[in-house]
């Protein structure tokens, strides 16, 4: 742009125009207050008057008035002569206005004259005021005229070089020649009116460099129809060098970098993303590229509204965008992603962000766990990042002379304001330079800069200072010392106010402090028990382990005794008196365990309503026992809920090692041991370890595996002992009973090995093979010819509702043969519920019927029995055994008989197994005998043998 000396605008180009935001607008007449900020057209006046005197000047940070104001501008002036007149020429930073002007005859506002302006002496004033290289090209001719400037960026003497439009064009990589050709086609078939390229160009020395080539059309003046293309070449080969490796740096970030625009209709681009873009948002990179829409087509649904109206209001207000959410990541599921970005208005309308991604999944997941702590790290780790980014240090240069004195040889503006001076010195004395250090700090900082300077090391102090309005700030120094030859040492280094960092520290050692708090609330709750403060299971295992490695390692005894503990009739009290009373309970047993064991003890809850006692080393049996005793006294003290007694009591087992690494985790097993023989012995006992017990665990062990084995080599089969009419010896049923046929040994009972198969709750497994295979012989027998009315199972109460055992129990009741559950009598006593009734209707329905076995040896009340309503009586074979010699067990099986007949229910007898047993038992009435009188368990094969002997059913 062409300015007046009295600031009047006398020619400006189309990229001066632009760089106002008046496409198609005259500039010429335009006085510089009404293009410049007002403060800073003044000093633009004043430029002028120095122009005047032949000065070329340059300045920076120039403010343009109107809509389309960039922050700031640097102008270059440089006068002009032509007719004997004086005028500036004016070249802006970046963006600069290149393109050559198109040069009307311009009117001197002042004198009514003209001045014309030659084009070579604008061509060569822009070249070294802006440095860049320009030409013009004949279209007609093909001839180009160019600056010295652009020969020397393609290292050629000026004027050495005949240049046309093929020459220029062979310089150009073969790979970038196309764009070039384009630009020219362009420009002479008047399709486009600028072209900015890049591309590649040969040197002389055959290195390729890097140009940006500005060309538009133009006319020359005084040649009217001929056509020119004028070009401005710049050498942008460091410029993309810089810009390589701040991509590399970019695509090498934890996060991603990012180039966002909205047009003022709405639509979306994507300028410029880094390589991590695609792989955080989880999108294909040619998609996203394509439709920049989809950058949030991953958020989860929760969080994409929240996105969107963030984006919205920092659109709406230019408020920086900071917005965490979450994404449904199609390859690694549910990520968490932060963005932080700062929009820009562009002239025409649109909003650009520049910002930055990055997944924050594992600082969530953190803030979760100690979110208070995290919160502090945190914002202490923002304020150091913002001062490292932002804070600029404080240069200076300081020589300690041979005699002792110092003097600061040079500052700069920043140094003087972290030290509080009015302004910088060209040398001050050291006591005015350093006079603002506390008194409290100056002594070691002095001794720091001796020693640095005797020793050459590098100097490195942090002090104190009095600053503005008698403020104390921070400063770290660190500087480089070297020494002169005449023995001055020069210290060249910085100073930066790390006042923050110090109440960062301060912040961190405080949430260093709450973490460590946190820690041990946390390390303690993770290590006892909420409701009675005992330690839990994994501190008691922790313990045992901790006992291990030290009896291993020799640093404490080897022997250990060990308590383990089971509360007899908890249950009983959580289901009279509710759960509530049972954590009462509960609390009591941890007070009584913690006053009645030593120091040295530890004792821990361990299960529901289990507890273990570790004593220390060095204790016997006796002193367990000893414990025990006075355990047992506390919780027979009597425990009111509510005014209610909670009735409970505990057994006791103890298991002692003198070499706990000789039995290692056994002794648990051990002490478990003797807790379940004490519970069997009938509770509220105590009981030792023994080696009767360990053989017994060791024969449970080897049974264990052979059960195990037995499942997988299908050896559990069904026997049926035959149950029969009395009245005329037919058979009335068969009761299906459980037996192992064992590799070795032969068929073996339940009572030989349920006991471990109910511990290594297998039960049910077999109990499904029972009733399969049972129900494969009930179909070949009815192959056979033969059908058997009723079969029946024992099943426990807690197997009765078992959807598995009914389901199989009905698949058999679907054939000829009536199902039947034998449950014992004591179920009557202890399941009084309505949901145990409930039950009960739900196997009827089913067409499954209901028997009492063993009945008599319980104490079922008649009540109960009218409610469960069975289809039969099984009388206990210990009541119908001794019939045939005790007139009491006959009157007893009479009584039970009127009770039965009573109630419409049916009467099976067993423990018939002579024929005095067959006629006393019928004559009494019962109507079914089941005994060895008949026959003994027999197997599938055996049953159908033993069916022709009596009246069986035929198919």
């Amino acid at each position: 742009m062409l300015l007046g000396l009295n600031g009047t605008v006398l020619c400006a180009n189309d990229a001066a125009r632009r760089i106002f935001a008046r496409e198609g607008e005259a500039l010429e007449g335009k006085s510089a207050p009404a293009l410049f900020h007002p403060e800073d057209a003044a000093r633009i006046a004043t430029c002028c008057d120095r122009v005047a005197s032949g000065q070329a000047l340059a300045l920076p940070d120039i403010r343009l008035r109107g809509p389309a104001a960039q922050p700031a501008f640097d102008l270059d002036f440089s006068p002009v002569e032509e007719e004997g007149r004086i005028a500036a020429v004016l070249v802006f930073g970046e963006p600069r206005a290149v393109c050559v002007p198109r040069l009307p005859p311009i009117p001197d506002i002042r004198t009514g004259t003209c001045l014309k302006l030659q084009q070579y002496e604008l061509l060569q004033m822009a070249a070294e005021t802006a440095g860049f290289g320009q030409w013009y090209l004949d279209t007609g001719t093909q001839r180009i005229k160019a600056t010295d400037t652009l020969f020397r960026m393609l290292g050629y003497q000026p004027e050495k070089i005949d240049l046309d439009l093929p020459w220029f064009l062979s310089r150009i990589h073969p790979d970038d020649r196309h764009v070039a050709e384009a630009a020219i086609d362009g420009l002479i078939a008047e399709s486009v009116g600028v072209r900015r390229d890049d591309y590649r160009m040969r040197c002389k020395d055959g290195t390729w460099r890097w140009f940006q080539n500005c060309v538009q059309r133009a006319f020359l003046p005084g040649s009217p129809g001929t056509n020119v293309i004028c070009g401005s070449l710049i050498d942008i080969s460091a410029r993309r060098a810089v810009s390589e490796r701040l991509n590399t740096l970019a695509d090498n970030l934890p996060g991603a970098l990012f180039e966002r625009q909205e047009s003022v209709s709405g639509s979306v681009s994507l300028p410029y993303s880094s390589a991590k873009m695609p792989e955080l948002l989880g999108l294909d990179p040619s998609g996203m590229a394509d439709d920049a829409g989809t950058i949030l087509s991953h958020v989860h649904p929760e969080d994409r509204e929240r996105v969107e109206a963030g984006i919205r209001v920092s659109k709406q207000t230019l408020a920086p965008l900071n917005c965490r959410f979450r994404l449904d990541h199609p390859d690694i599921g549910a990520r968490w992603l932060s963005v932080s970005a700062l929009p820009f208005r562009k002239p025409d309308g649109a909003t650009v962000w520049f910002g930055y991604l990055q997944d924050i999944t594992d600082r969530v997941q953190t803030e979760a766990q100690v979110a208070e702590a995290t919160q502090a790290l945190q914002a202490a780790h923002e304020r150091l990042t913002s001062i490292a980014d932002n804070a600029p240090a404080g240069i200076f240069e300081y020589w300690l002379l041979p005699d002792g004195h110092g003097e600061l040889r040079y500052t700069s503006a920043r140094f003087e304001e972290l030290v509080g001076n009015s302004g910088p010195a060209a040398t001050v004395p050291r006591p005015a330079a350093f006079s603002k250090v506390l008194p409290q700090d100056f002594p070691s900082f002095m001794a720091s800069i001796k020693d640095s300077a005797h020793t050459l090391k590098p100097w490195t102090c942090r002090f104190r200072i009095v600053g503005r309005a008698r403020k104390i700030h921070w400063i770290s120094g660190s500087a480089i010392p070297r020494r002169k030859e005449d023995g001055t040492v020069v210290f060249t280094g910085a100073l930066t106010d790390v006042t923050k960092d110090v109440e960062r520290e301060t912040s961190l050692a405080r949430a260093h402090r709450l973490a460590e708090d946190m820690r041990i609330r946390n390390e303690h709750q993770a290590l006892h028990d909420g409701l009675t403060g005992l330690p839990n299971r994994r501190y008691y295992d922790q313990m045992i382990a901790q006992r291990m490695q030290d009896a291993a390692d020799g640093t404490m005894p080897g022997d250990c005794v060990l308590i383990r503990i089971d509360l007899d009739h908890f249950k009983s009290v959580n289901d009279t008196l509710g759960h509530e009373a049972g954590d009462q309970v509960l609390i009591r047993v941890g007070e009584v365990l913690r006053r009645c064991i030593r120091r040295v003890d530890f004792a821990a809850r361990i299960g529901g309503d289990e507890f273990s006692i570790i004593l220390g080393a060095g204790h016997s049996v006796s002193d367990a026992q000893e414990t025990v005793k006075r355990i047992k006294d506390r919780l027979a003290e009597p425990l009111l809920y509510k005014g209610r007694p909670c009735r409970f009591g505990a057994s006791f087992g103890i298991a002692h090692a003198e070499d706990m690494t000789e039995v290692g985790g056994e002794l648990q097993l051990f002490a478990d041991a003797a807790l379940y023989r004490a519970k069997d012995g009938g509770r509220n006992r105590v009981e030792l370890f023994t080696a009767e017990l360990h053989r017994d665990i060791l024969h449970d062990r080897r049974l264990a595996a052979e059960l195990q084995d037995a499942l997988e080599n299908d050896e559990f089969v069904p026997f049926f002992q035959p149950q029969i009419r009395a009245d005329d010896g037919a058979l009335f049923g068969v009761e299906a009973l459980l037996r192992w046929d064992h590799p070795e040994r032969g068929i073996q009972t339940p009572d030989s090995f349920m006991h471990v198969a109910e511990q290594m709750r297998i039960v049910p497994e077999i109990d499904r093979i029972v009733m399969e295979k049972s129900r494969g012989a009930l179909a070949r027998w009815r192959d056979r010819g033969v059908i058997v009315p009723k079969i029946s199972f024992n099943v426990s109460s807690g197997r009765m509702h078992d959807p598995d055992v009914v389901r199989a129990a009905k698949e058999i009741a679907k054939g000829d043969t009536r199902v039947t559950f034998e449950l014992l009598e004591s179920i009557l006593v202890e399941e009084e519920s309505d949901a145990f009734k409930a039950h009960l209707e739900m196997i009827r329905s089913a067409g499954i019927d209901i028997e009492i076995d063993d009945f008599g040896s319980g104490h079922a009340s008649i009540v109960g029995l009218m409610e469960i309503a069975p289809t039969a009586l099984k009388i206990d074979r210990r009541i119908a055994l001794p019939v045939v010699h005790d007139e009491r067990s006959r009157h007893l099986v009479n009584a039970i008989v009127e009770i039965a007949e009573t109630l419409g229910i049916g009467i099976i007898a067993e423990g018939v197994e002579t024929r005095d047993h067959v006629a006393i038992l019928a004559a009494l009435g019962c109507q079914v005998l089941q005994g060895y009188h008949f026959a003994m368990p027999l197997s599938e094969a055996q049953l159908l043998d033993f069916a022709p002997r009596l009246s069986v059913r035929r198919a």
